[in-house]
C-alpha cells in the first residue's frame, strides 16, 4: 500500500541528485582539461622531434655540401646556457627554421656543427659527427638540449 509520503520525489532527493550531477560534471571537465594540457605538451614535443629529424635528414642528405669544422672547440666548449644561446644562429618555429636575423626575439634557437668522426686519435673517413644544440625559452627554460648523430657521406 502506498502512503501519502511515498508519492513523487522529495526535495532532499532532488538536491542530492543535483549535487551528484554537479560533482560528476566537475570531475569530467577537469579530466578534459587535464587531457587537453597533456595533448598540448605531447604536440610540442612531437613538433620538436619532427623539426630535429627534418634538420638531421637535411644535413645527412647534403653532408658533402656542409662546412666541415676541424676546430670545433669554440662551439663545443660552450656549456652554459647564455654562451650556448649566443652561438645558435637559427630560429625554430612550428613551420621550420629561419635565420636569427629574420626573427631575433624567437623563443627557440638551433645550431649545429659537423666534424669528422674521431674516436681516440683515429679519424674515420666518410663519417661525420653532427652535434645539434637547441634552446627554447618555454619548453626548457634556462637549459639547452644537445643531440649527437653520426652521418655517412653519400
Amino acid at each position: 500500500m502506498i502512503t501519502k509520503n511515498q508519492r513523487g520525489i522529495g526535495m532532499l532527493e532532488v538536491l542530492i541528485g543535483f549535487g551528484l550531477l554537479g560533482v560528476g560534471s566537475v570531475i569530467i571537465l577537469n579530466g578534459v582539461d587535464f587531457i587537453g594540457e597533456k595533448k598540448e605538451v605531447i604536440d610540442k614535443a612531437a613538433i620538436q622531434e619532427s623539426l630535429i629529424t627534418s634538420l638531421l635528414e637535411s644535413i645527412r642528405a647534403n653532408v658533402a655540401r656542409e662546412k666541415i669544422d676541424f676546430a670545433p672547440n669554440d662551439f663545443l666548449n660552450r656549456n652554459t646556457y647564455a654562451s650556448v644561446q649566443e652561438s645558435l644562429r637559427l630560429c625554430w618555429v612550428n613551420d621550420g627554421f629561419v635565420p636569427l636575423e629574420a626573427f631575433p626575439e624567437c623563443p627557440g634557437r638551433v645550431g649545429y656543427i659537423v666534424t669528422p668522426l674521431r674516436i681516440g686519435s683515429m679519424e674515420y673517413r666518410g663519417l661525420h659527427k653532427v652535434t645539434l644544440r637547441i634552446t627554447h625559452k618555454e619548453l626548457f627554460p634556462k637549459t639547452y638540449q644537445q643531440y649527437e648523430f653520426i652521418v655517412k657521406d653519400p
